[in-house]
């Protein structure tokens, strides 16, 4: 359940830490039925702005719209964001009036982000963090810390940046108190933004809202100077032999190999382990990047040994993906979030 005062709260301390001018256009691509699509049309009614909206996430449409409407912000997730930039149509002259590129709701591929801040050179981004049940963003990776080379080298890019204006976060351990810096945990939040509780469940929202403090769900680590990192979704964690893996780092690990276009990771259940790491791999039209047989010599190895081999040479061995499946495409939900629920069930069932 979202009250006014709930998206009212989100919408002003978002509009304070980044206010929108009130001439300012902004694409709406996320359904509205996502707290990314209606916060973003509450917070922009509220400055006196305008909205467009789409039906769905098409790319043609997209371009088409930031060209013809003069779009100057816009938020997405990271598969409509690669979505974009792998269409025969986009240029970069089609979406110079872009001023703002918001992106969330799933990690970030680092080499996905450069790419994007490239062919936006004159573009503001953040990434925003937040949840359904505090009506939207808490936190907020403020623009300075995307390009500046000082920011990157302090590792502020590959935060969700500080607590926003009104919310207090904190990261802790089972027992709900606050871990010390840099040590994974779970990311607990609080202030006038967060859902009063779940509608006619009142299990689920004392189970939820525990001390004062919403219980995310969402693995994380407080740096040193504040800045919230978050590893992965707690339910997405892989326990393999008694070890934690986070699945975002070795979904990372793939996408750096110049073949992968994307990859999603989850636990496949096994007998000795307990789990093991699956991968689900979409390869890019060219893959001159792996290793082709010479004419006079045996076949060359299999492509999930070959991403195998590069993720060893990058990851501890406990985190490299036992399995792993080459995939015409992931699943997407309506608001392009990788459906880890139906790979996981691929998973269970070869």
């Amino acid at each position: 359940m979202l009250s006014h005062a709930n998206l009212w709260s989100a919408s002003i301390t978002r509009a304070a830490e980044l206010p929108n001018p009130p001439d300012s256009v902004s694409l709406l691509v996320a359904p509205l039925f996502h707290v990314a699509g209606l916060g973003r049309l509450v917070g922009q009614t509220t400055a006196g702005g305008s909205c467009a909206t789409l039906a769905a996430f098409r790319p043609d449409a997209v371009l088409a719209a930031i060209e013809s409407l003069g779009i100057g912000d816009i938020i997405v997730v990271p598969t409509m964001l690669q979505s974009l930039l792998d269409d025969p149509g986009f240029r970069a002259d089609r979406v110079q009036s872009l001023q703002r590129i918001a992106f969330g709701a799933a990690p970030m591929p680092p080499d996905l982000l450069d790419r994007a801040l490239a062919a936006w050179p004159q573009s503001e981004f953040f990434q925003a963090y937040g949840l359904t049940e505090t009506a939207g963003a808490v936190c907020i990776n403020l623009p300075e810390n995307h390009r500046s080379a000082t920011a990157r080298a302090a590792g502020r890019l590959n935060s969700v940046g500080r607590a926003g204006l009104g919310a207090e976060i904190i990261v802790a351990g089972p027992d709900g108190r606050e871990l010390p810096r840099c040590e994974v945990g779970e990311v607990l939040c609080r202030g006038p933004m967060v859902t009063p509780g779940y509608w006619r469940n009142p299990e689920a929202s004392a189970a939820a809202l525990r001390d004062g403090w919403f219980h995310s769900g969402d693995a994380g680590c407080m740096a040193a100077d504040g800045t919230l990192r978050i590893v992965d979704r707690l339910k997405d964690m892989i326990i393999s032999g008694g070890e934690n893996i986070y699945c975002a780092e070795v979904e990372a690990a793939l996408r750096a190999h110049p073949a992968v276009a994307q990859a999603a990771v989850v636990g496949a259940p096994d007998a000795r382990w307990g789990e093991v790491v699956h991968a689900f791999v979409v390869l890019k039209t060219d893959c001159s990047a792996l290793a082709e047989a010479p004419a006079d010599s045996p076949d060359a190895p299999p492509v999930d040994e070959q991403l195998r081999a590069w993720c060893r040479e990058r990851l501890a061995g406990y985190k490299c993906p036992r399995r792993l499946t080459v995939t015409e495409e992931l699943p997407l939900s309506a608001a392009g979030k990788v459906l880890k629920n139906r790979l996981r069930e691929r998973a269970r069932n070869p």
